[in-house]
């Protein structure tokens, strides 16, 4: 079987082409998880632009905040039916992938 380092898993993913990923769930907030996952196709909501949500509206006189950016370890992704993305959004943490498209991946 195949090996995959994080860096060229992100890149299969951000490829804009379904992909199949198996995954441990984790939910910080409520200290569940565990659970291993498999999707069949997603594709990442990066790789999708014409998809995603419009942004949220701002206050006219909203200063921007100068707040430092918090960098999560999470992907969004689009569950796709027979090759065509769905409106269900599934988030994924980085650390709790195991494999993507039947390789698996070397920490």
């Amino acid at each position: 079987m195949e090996l995959l380092d994080l860096t060229k898993a992100l890149q299969e993913m951000d490829s804009g082409k379904p992909f199949s990923i198996s995954c441990v769930s984790l939910d910080v907030k409520r200290k569940t998880g565990g659970k291993k996952k498999f999707y069949s196709e997603l594709v990442a909501m990066s790789a999708a632009p014409n998809l995603r949500q419009p942004p949220a509206k701002r206050k006219r006189n909203s200063k921007p905040s100068t707040a430092p950016v918090k960098q999560n370890r999470t992907r969004k992704f689009f569950l796709c039916i027979s090759g065509v993305p769905t409106a269900t959004i599934i988030q994924i943490h980085l650390c709790g992938i195991l494999e993507v498209n039947g390789k698996k991946l070397a920490l």
